[in-house]
């Protein structure tokens, strides 16, 4: 069986309903990215970390949550209950940008990110292959919420200590 590369059920499309922002269902190549580059950071994850992706709310304040690709947290932050993660809790916010994912809801996030204080908000470009890196966050008058933005092509390895030791080739990320 095949699936089609566009279907008219793909027009982006974004929903906001009260404390809830939605768009589509990710597309196929959305989710093989997302769950590549999830294998990755659980395989470095330590175990007082959390790397989640099981459609977890990000709570952002002001009546904002978002329901992102993937998340770290302390492990601690999980153990109980409920669909939502406070973002005083999350270390790392994921994003994968596809077809299916339009730049204006990302655009949106990163800028709520950074206003909840989410220490890093990375955004996996699956069509041009690179990974972009949002750090510093409200560390000064920046329209998106971060300071700083490191962005890293395919075939160059970008590694970090910060909240954990990975390595990560976006261009492998396919």
């Amino acid at each position: 069986m095949t699936m089609s590369a566009y279907t008219p059920q793909r027009i982006p499309q974004w929903s906001t309903s009260e404390a809830l922002v939605t768009g589509l269902a990710p597309a196929v190549s959305h989710r093989r990215a997302s769950h590549r580059l999830e294998t990755v950071l659980r395989k470095a994850c330590p175990p007082q970390f959390a790397v989640l992706a099981v459609g977890l709310g990000v709570d952002c304040g002001d009546g904002r949550t978002y329901v992102p690709d993937l998340m770290v947290t302390r492990t601690e932050a999980i153990d109980g209950e409920g669909d939502v993660v406070p973002a005083a809790d999350v270390l790392v916010v994921i994003e994968v940008m596809s077809l299916s994912n339009p730049l204006p809801g990302l655009v949106l996030r990163r800028h709520d990110y950074g206003a909840a204080g989410i220490p890093q908000y990375w955004i996996l470009d699956s069509r041009s292959h690179t990974l972009t890196v949002h750090t510093d966050p409200m560390a000064g008058p920046h329209a998106d919420g971060y300071l700083t933005a490191t962005t890293v092509e395919a075939g160059i390895e970008f590694t970090t200590d910060d909240p954990f030791t990975v390595t990560i080739d976006p261009g492998l990320i396919r």
